[in-house]
């Protein structure tokens, strides 16, 4: 670092305590004395604010990427407008740019980065419809307009980079933002956001539960209230700083902003260094660098999919199993007195109680809520046995399913005895209840089933949420339907 640089970082720090605080307390309800105590206690935001936020959110996708290049090929198309070749390239370009674009999600777009990306794509698409411009002879207006509709996406982009900063520059369209963490990289954030409006990211306060004595009048959550800071504040963009807590703990909060709908960034530790991601994944602000934070895979457009997919497998499982249910069902009516069904409270999604059914597979007893089954336990049923070594007596869950207790893949429920305990001493447990129960799940395909480790459960569960796609969920039933064939 130069010595200018080291003179105006220590000047910044020094005067920290007394620069811009009334620029976070405008930004939000919060009083300058009391930050943290405030933000809970006043309303959320005044009805004249949410309804600019609506009339904003429409502004913001006028103003963007999308549109930009909509317009672009738009007016490329109106001179060929009769000719098919062109109606369809121009069709596919837009596609071929919308899906994957990373310009509009780029705190700091540039039309330098996306030069190589917007050729790249329109090229692609120029092969796509080559052939079909030469049988239909019209490679040379194919490729005037593969030209054309580079320089006008280009040229659009950098209007609109051009206008979305002076946007910010002037207030608008700036998104609230937290900084957690109030080392000196996250003062630095501060700073840079305070003073660099153009990156529209409006600092609202910091979250921190030990903040040095001068930026304490700033932070207006710990990290245990941050989802309510979240919410009162309305809050779309948080920016993780270096800080001195663990990285358990920075886990928990990186976790408790997927519930929410906003962009998460972190600053990439080593940076100095040059530790970077790939260009399209990080941004910088004033020469910091941010890693945009990937969302949960589980988001709710994601949740409709997979219960759809819940909803029609588990109906066709129940008309194919009817009858061989019916033959299990007589077994273990012989084989006890008792009820044919076994009911039992389990822990859901988000901590919810519902009653999971399954075939009785032990004679009848006080204690199944609070005593942990084991291989060889004398309290099996002859049956019983044989169901649980064959996991048909998980059967009727399918039932579960179709009330939307559980789904068919997912972490396996757990009684509310076993979830205090585990849940108090097993770092992780309780991040398993973020999504739907399931009958089968990524532990249970790999062994983690009966008298098994819970810790590695644990991790398996939480692999799973994280990595989570519908094509994952059928490579896991398939494995489930395949021990069950194998008697595995």
């Amino acid at each position: 670092m130069t010595g200018s640089a080291e003179v105006r970082r220590n000047s910044k720090q020094a005067s920290v305590g007394s620069r811009a605080v009334p620029d976070v307390a405008a930004a939000t309800p919060l009083s300058q004395s009391s930050a943290r105590a405030a933000a809970f206690e006043a309303p959320s935001l005044p009805d004249r604010r949410k309804r600019g936020l609506l009339g904003e959110a429409v502004l913001r996708r006028l103003i963007s990427t999308p549109t930009s290049d909509a317009v672009a090929l738009a007016v490329t198309l109106f001179p060929f407008r009769g000719s098919t070749v062109t109606v369809g390239y121009v069709t596919c370009a837009w596609l071929v740019l919308f899906v994957g674009e990373p310009g509009h999600r780029r705190l700091s777009p540039r039309v330098s980065e996306d030069g190589g990306w917007l050729v790249k794509r329109l090229a692609l698409t120029l092969v796509v419809f080559g052939p079909w411009a030469v049988l239909r002879l019209q490679a040379g207006r194919l490729m005037l307009v593969f030209v054309e509709a580079t320089v006008l996406v280009v040229a659009a982009r950098a209007v609109t980079y051009a206008g979305l900063r002076r946007l910010h520059t002037r207030g608008l369209l700036l998104s609230n933002t937290l900084v957690v963490g109030t080392g000196v990289v996250g003062q630095e954030l501060g700073h840079v956001l305070r003073d660099h409006p153009e990156y529209g990211l409006r600092l609202v306060g910091y979250v921190d539960g030990d903040p040095p004595a001068h930026v304490a009048n700033q932070v207006v959550a710990s990290p245990e209230e941050l989802s309510r800071a979240l919410r009162e504040l309305a809050v779309r963009r948080v920016v993780v700083a270096f800080g001195a807590r663990r990285a358990s703990q920075m886990v928990a909060i990186l976790r408790a902003c997927d519930a929410h709908d906003v962009t998460v960034y972190h600053v990439p530790r080593f940076f100095e260094l040059g530790a970077l991601p790939d260009a399209l994944e990080h941004d910088d602000v004033w020469g910091i660098p941010l890693v945009r934070h990937r969302r949960a895979a589980l988001r709710p457009h994601a949740r409709v999919v997979k219960r759809a997919v819940d909803l029609l497998l588990s109906a066709a499982a129940l008309l194919v199993a009817a009858a061989p249910m019916a033959v299990l069902a007589a077994l273990v009516h012989a084989s006890s007195p008792g009820p044919i069904l076994f009911r039992q409270v389990r822990i859901g999604q988000s901590g919810r109680e519902f009653e999971m059914l399954k075939f009785r597979t032990m004679y009848v007893n006080d204690d199944s809520a609070i005593t942990w089954s084991v291989a060889g336990d004398p309290r099996l049923t002859p049956v019983g046995a044989f169901l649980r070594k064959s996991s048909l007596d998980e059967l009727p869950q399918l039932f579960n399913v179709l009330r939307g207790d559980m789904s068919l893949v997912g972490p396996r429920p757990e009684r509310p005895h076993f979830v205090y305990k585990f849940g108090s001493g097993i770092p992780g447990y309780t991040d398993r209840h973020r999504v739907p129960v399931g009958v089968t799940g990524w532990a249970q395909i790999h062994g983690l089933r009966g008298d098994t480790s819970i810790e590695q459960r644990v991790r398996f569960d939480n692999y799973y949420i994280e990595n989570w796609s519908l094509w994952l969920d059928f490579v896991i039933l398939f494995r489930t339907l395949r021990s069950f064939r194998t008697g595995g």
